[in-house]
């Protein structure tokens, strides 16, 4: 499903016309333009998904950050949020901004490993399940400008929250069981 596809389910849904392209004049199209790709980095924020969940290595830059941070790791450009830096305690380092970019100011050497929740602009690389999801999320959102009514806004809401915990909850049981320590957990092993 395309992105003008998630647009036209949650057009369908809130039972708009479909649009053919994001440049389409009108409402609909006005805002598919202009809050698609937010909405769409907002959901893929909210929790680490497995098709948006990468690794990366830093090398830390020439500018030094202006802070008590040793040095300054750049993010990779398609980075929405850090999940993890790679064996390194939290009070090793912070995310920052420096000169307007964001960075990871650290008391590490170069390089770093970090797993970062990645911004996923192709489609085909979203779950079928995350699509639905984000489809629910646009209905919802534009119920109002599009419809101005609050049952149907109600409706969206219950829908968006629906194809959100099943994305979740699908997007979960593809992980094994973690313990504190982040290492993987076997039930076999435990019951000997």
């Amino acid at each position: 499903m395309s992105e003008v596809g998630i647009v036209n389910l949650a057009l369908s849904k809130l039972g708009e016309r479909p649009i053919l392209a994001f440049a389409d004049e009108g409402v609909a199209g006005d805002l598919a333009r202009t809050t698609y790709a937010e909405y769409r980095d907002e959901l893929l924020q909210k929790i680490a998904w497995n098709f948006n969940t990468t690794r990366a290595s830093l090398t830390a830059s020439v500018e030094k950050p202006v802070s008590k941070w040793l040095n300054a790791f750049p993010v990779p450009p398609d980075y929405i949020q850090l999940h993890d830096v790679v064996d390194a305690r939290d009070e090793q380092y912070a995310v920052e901004s420096l000169g307007g970019s964001t960075i990871i100011a650290a008391d590490l050497a170069s390089p770093i490993n970090i797993v970062y929740l990645k911004r996923i602009e192709d489609t085909g690389r979203m779950s079928p399940l995350f699509r639905q999801a984000l489809a629910a999320k646009l209905a919802m959102e534009w119920a109002e400008p599009l419809l101005a009514s609050d049952a149907k806004a109600l409706r969206m809401q219950s829908w968006f929250r629906d194809a959100f915990s099943d994305a979740a909850a699908r997007d979960g049981q593809e992980d094994p069981p973690r313990i504190d320590d982040g290492e993987s957990y076997s039930w076999i092993q435990e019951r000997f």
